[in-house]
């Protein structure tokens, strides 16, 4: 891509953590999502099969 990559990972907590890190990233960083092209999201099959539901976090572009 020609540019820095951004990681935000939280081992083992499921979804939601992770989500939640990148919505306060976004939100201490106004200019966060300026120059973002791409978002890749990674995460076990277990998400899908062995949860209790994924919370809601209002993360805008």
């Amino acid at each position: 891509l020609a540019m820095p990559m951004d990681v935000i990972g939280v081992r083992g907590s499921g979804a939601t953590p992770a989500r939640l890190n990148l919505y306060r990233k976004a939100q201490r960083t106004p200019e966060y999502w300026k120059g973002k092209k791409v978002v890749v999201w990674c995460f076990a099959a277990r998400e899908f099969t062995e949860t209790d539901g994924w919370r809601i976090i209002p993360i805008e572009p």
